[in-house]
């Protein structure tokens, strides 16, 4: 096993590191990192707007405000992501990012506005166009400063360049948008709904903490999977704007309050009975673990008792937490409970979060009675390992 383990961490881990320095990924990941406080204010709307349908509340202009707070943020989710990806591609390149991201704004509003004369792809539906338009200008932009600049004395002749193109391109839409997006829906629509599927969730599931478990950090692939999370979380506070029934079940919400209790590996039932160990060393780590656990961060505990390349914590590590996607996608999928429109905090503790995020009692209801099975799970191996730990310090008390 110890083979297995030392040829996974060859294998994966060149490819996790790729992974965390490819620019566009980690532009990306910052990206949606910047917008944690749009999507903040946009979930407490949601959830006001929730609370005013509940208890009946007959106040219009507050129930409005809260949906207009929302298309204002989460609902142009597009619009921000290309704003904040053209910021950070200049960023990194110690460039100017003013005219990257006007021309990254005006390339969007020429593709994804202008030609269908709404903005129904402002929301998570743009999101592809807004990760792609200004890595497009990024790239483009320098390329003709560089060519033109024999031609100082024609002023904005790159700037006007790069227009010209997405002129172009507006005017192609615009002749055989139809075709196009009969192409697109007939290539993407399958991977769309594949990204959202039982099958799918499971193996990010798994692959996340197999990988998480060799050391390599989970944030390695929030270059991948937040635009899926975030742009399917978006369309779903739409849906739920418009009374409609809400299409996606992997959101962020989804993961961080269903998935992950405590943190990945769900190591909140865990850091419970560590505080109960007979062991000094383990009752210490889950005392200085217990805190961070409770709102959603698990790196102390990773590494103090430790889990990281521990055999014996192996199995429920990445178990627990493929059994509660399991249990809770077959919950959303069987509408047993509601699927989540909104992201109050990552942080916040499951069992409040998956309530809010859904506005279903059934969903906190839910997320205690994995915590228990998570408990169930845990204990047996954790005994096993303090029996190891107990050994150990046994024998230095000796010596």
């Amino acid at each position: 096993m110890e083979k297995l383990i030392a040829l996974l961490q060859d294998k994966l881990e060149p490819l996790c590191q790729k992974l965390q320095t490819q620019v566009f990924l980690r532009a990306i990941h910052d990206s949606f990192l910047g917008m944690a406080p749009i999507s903040f204010v946009s979930a407490i709307a949601l959830i006001v707007k929730q609370f005013i349908e509940l208890f009946g509340i007959t106040n219009e202009v507050l129930s409005d405000l809260c949906g207009l707070i929302y298309r204002l943020g989460l609902g142009a989710v597009s619009l921000y992501l290309v704003l904040f990806m053209a910021y950070h591609l200049c960023h990194y390149k110690k460039k100017d990012p003013l005219m990257t991201m006007a021309l990254s704004v005006l390339g969007f509003v020429l593709v994804c506005i202008v030609p269908y004369g709404d903005l129904h792809l402002i929301d998570g539906r743009g999101i592809l166009w807004a990760i792609l338009i200004p890595i497009f200008v990024s790239r483009l932009y320098p390329y003709f400063n560089k060519k033109f600049s024999d031609l100082s004395f024609l002023p904005f002749l790159a700037e006007t360049s790069i227009v010209v193109v997405f002129c172009l391109l507006y005017l192609l839409i615009k002749t055989y948008g139809t075709i196009l997006e009969g192409y697109l829906a007939y290539v993407i629509k399958p991977l769309d709904r594949f990204s959202d599927s039982f099958v799918f969730v499971l193996f990010i599931t798994v692959l996340l903490h197999v990988t998480w478990f060799l050391g390599m950090h989970d944030s390695a692939y929030a270059g991948i999977l937040a635009p899926i999370r975030e742009g399917h979380l978006s369309i779903n506070g739409t849906a739920f704007l418009q009374g409609a029934a809400l299409p996606y079940i992997f959101t962020t919400p989804f993961w961080v309050y269903f998935v992950i209790l405590g943190g990945c590996g769900s190591l909140f039932p865990l850091v419970i009975l560590l505080n109960f160990s007979r062991s000094k060393k383990l009752k210490d780590a889950g005392k200085v673990g217990l805190i961070p656990c409770l709102f959603n961060i698990t790196e102390p505990l990773m590494f103090s008792v430790p889990i990281v390349a521990n055999m014996t914590l192996f199995i429920p590590f990445v178990l627990v937490s493929a059994l509660n996607a399991g249990v809770s996608y077959l919950a959303m999928a069987t509408g047993l409970i509601n699927k989540a429109y909104a992201l109050p905090s990552w942080n916040l503790p499951s069992f409040i979060g998956a309530y809010l995020s859904t506005g279903d009692l059934k969903a906190g209801l839910l997320v205690l009675g994995l915590l228990v099975m998570d408990g169930i799970i845990w204990y047996p191996f954790f005994k096993i390992h303090e029996k190891d730990i107990l050994k150990t310090e046994n024998n230095e008390f000796l010596n």
